[in-house]
C-alpha cells in the first residue's frame, strides 16, 4: 500500500500546479448542469419497474392488448341537491303530504327520497321530527301529492304538528334521475375516450350503464341505445339494472341517495405524466362544463392513490436532500470548530450530486419512487472521503507542518482508505444493478456513479481550496 499512498500524496501536489484547470473545468460542468436539470423530470410507471420477462408484464401486455386496460381510475361524479321548505298542518293528512310544485319540479326526482320533517315551534321546546321516505309521488296542478312510508313516529307527529300548525320539510333529490345530468355525464365519457394519448383504453360510465340496460329491455328497436328523456323512465332503468345484476352491483355505479355516481377509466401502460395530463384535463372540463351545472368531480382507486404517492414520495425526498445539505453543513461546522470546515465538507459532495442530476436529466432517467432516494444516501455516504481528508489535513497542521506537506500527508494517510471505502460501499450497492426490477437497478446505478462521483470531487476541490484558503492552524 505504501505505492499507493505515495501516488495519492504527489497527486495533491500534481492538482495543485494545475488548479487552474481544475477550476476551469468544475466552473464548466457548473454551468452546463442547468441544460440537464431542466430535462428532469418525474416519472414513474405501474408497469415499467417489472421486469419486460416477467409474468406481470406479460399477462398486463395481453389486457391491455385484449381488453380496455388494466389500470383503472374512478371518477365520482358529485350532484347533491336537496329541497327545503314549510308547509301548514293542513298539507299534511296522515301519511300523505301536499308539496309546493315550484319547489319540487319534476316529481319524478323525489320517488324513493328520503323526508325529513319537522314542527315549528315558538317556544322552547324540542321540535317533534319525522323521518321516512317518500313511495309515491302525483302532480296535480301546482301541487305535488307524495305519500310517506309509516314509520312508528307517525301518529306522535301528526299530533305534535297539529298543535305547532307548521312543519320544515327537507328532501334529498335524486338528482341522477335527471336526463340533463345523465347527458352530460355521457359527453364527459366521450370527453375522456378521446384521451387515448393518455393511455386511455375505454370509458364506463351511468350514461353507457342506462343506455345498455335501455337496450335490453328494448332489443328489437334500432334507437333503444339512447338516453331517455324523461326522469321517470331513467328511473325505471336504475330499477331494471338493480333486478338484473342486484342492488350491489348498482350501488357500485351510483349511491342510495343517487347523488353520487362512478365513471371508471380503463389506462393502458398508466404512467405519472400521462395520467398527471389526463387529470389535470378531466379538472380543466368539469371547471368549464361540468361545475356550471352543480357537478362536483372526485378522483378515486389505486391509480389515483398511487398519484398521490409517487408525487409525495419524489417531493419529501428531495426535501429531505436539502435537510441532510444542512445537517452536515451543521454537524461539520460544529465538530470542525469553523463555517470553512462545514463549507469543504459540503461542497464536493454537493457538485456531485447536481451533476448527477444533470446527467439524468441528458440521459432520459427520470425521478421516481426509487431514483429519487441516491441523491440523499449520496450525500451521507459521500462526505466521509472529505471529512477524513480534512481531519488529517488539520492535524497535520497542529503538528507544526506547512500547508502544502499537510496536504500530502493528509492525501497519503487517507486517500488510500477512502478509495478502498468508496469501492467497498460502490460493489455493495452495485449488486442492485444486478437486479431484474429496472427501478432497483437504476438506483443501484445511480448510487455508484454519485459515490464515485463524491470521491473525485473531494480529490479535485479539496486541495485548491486548501492551498487557497487554508483551515485555521489549532493552537
Amino acid at each position: 500500500m505504501s505505492w499507493l499512498a505515495a501516488k495519492f500524496g504527489g497527486a495533491g501536489q500534481a492538482v495543485v500546479r494545475r488548479r487552474w484547470w481544475v477550476v476551469g473545468f468544475a466552473l464548466a460542468v457548473t454551468a452546463l448542469t442547468p441544460f440537464g436539470l431542466r430535462r428532469l423530470v418525474v416519472q414513474d410507471s405501474w408497469t415499467n419497474g417489472f421486469d419486460p420477462e416477467s409474468e406481470f408484464r406479460r399477462v398486463t401486455q395481453q389486457v391491455n392488448e385484449n381488453f380496455f386496460g388494466m389500470h383503472l381510475l374512478f371518477v365520482c361524479a358529485e350532484a347533491p341537491r336537496t329541497i327545503q321548505g314549510e308547509i301548514a298542518a293542513a298539507a299534511f293528512n296522515g301519511p300523505d303530504i301536499a308539496l309546493p310544485a315550484v319547489l319540487v319540479g319534476d316529481a319524478a326526482l323525489i320517488t324513493g327520497s328520503p323526508i325529513k320533517l319537522s314542527t315549528v315551534t315558538s317556544s322552547d321546546a324540542p321540535a317533534a321530527v319525522w323521518q321516512s321516505h317518500i313511495e309515491l309521488v302525483n302532480r296535480s296542478g301546482e301541487t305535488v301529492f307524495a305519500r310517506l312510508a309509516r314509520t312508528g313516529m307517525a301518529t306522535n307527529f301528526a299530533d305534535a304538528l297539529a298543535k305547532a300548525g307548521q312543519a320544515r320539510f327537507e328532501i334529498s333529490v335524486r338528482t341522477h334521475f335527471q336526463p340533463e345530468l345523465i347527458r352530460a355525464l355521457g359527453d364527459f365519457g366521450a370527453f375522456i375516450r378521446e384521451r387515448r394519448d393518455d393511455a386511455v383504453g375505454g370509458v364506463l360510465g351511468p350514461a353507457d350503464y342506462l343506455a345498455t340496460t335501455r337496450f335490453m329491455i328494448r332489443p328489437n328497436d334500432p334507437n333503444a341505445r339512447v338516453l331517455p328523456e324523461d326522469a321517470g323512465e331513467i328511473k325505471l332503468l336504475w330499477d331494471y339494472y338493480a333486478l338484473a345484476l342486484g342492488p350491489e352491483r348498482l350501488r357500485q355505479v351510483v349511491d342510495s341517495n343517487y347523488w353520487q355516481s362512478l365513471t371508471t377509466v380503463f389506462l393502458k401502460d398508466a404512467n405519472f405524466v400521462g395520467t398527471a395530463r389526463l387529470m389535470g384535463d378531466i379538472r380543466d372540463y368539469e371547471r368549464e362544463h361540468l361545475a356550471p351545472k352543480g357537478i362536483k368531480l372526485v378522483f378515486a382507486g389505486d391509480v389515483a392513490v398511487s398519484q398521490s404517492l409517487i408525487r409525495g414520495i419524489v417531493a419529501t425526498q428531495l426535501q429531505s436532500l436539502i435537510w441532510s445539505l444542512l445537517g452536515i453543513f451543521a454537524v461539520a461546522t460544529a465538530l470542525g470548530g469553523s463555517v470553512r470546515w462545514g463549507f469543504y465538507c459540503l461542497l464536493p459532495s454537493l457538485l456531485a450530486v447536481v451533476v448527477k442530476f444533470a446527467v439524468m436529466g441528458w440521459a432520459d432517467i427520470p425521478l421516481g419512487v426509487a431514483t429519487s432516494m441516491f441523491a440523499a444516501m449520496t450525500l451521507g455516504i459521500g462526505v466521509n472521503c472529505t471529512i477524513h481528508l480534512l481531519e488529517g489535513f488539520s492535524q497535520a497542521r497542529a503538528a507544526g507542518k506547512s500547508p502544502p506537506d499537510a496536504l500530502s500527508q493528509s492525501l497519503r494517510l487517507t486517500g488510500p482508505p477512502a478509495l478502498i471505502n468508496t469501492l467497498a460501499i460502490s460493489l455493495g450497492f452495485g449488486v442492485l444493478m444486478l437486479s431484474q426490477v429496472p427501478a432497483n437497478a437504476r438506483l443501484g446505478l445511480l448510487l455508484v456513479l454519485g459515490l464515485v462521483n463524491c470521491f473525485i470531487a473531494s480529490l479535485l476541490l479539496l486541495p485548491v481550496l486548501l492551498h487557497w484558503w487554508p483551515l485555521k492552524q489549532e493552537k
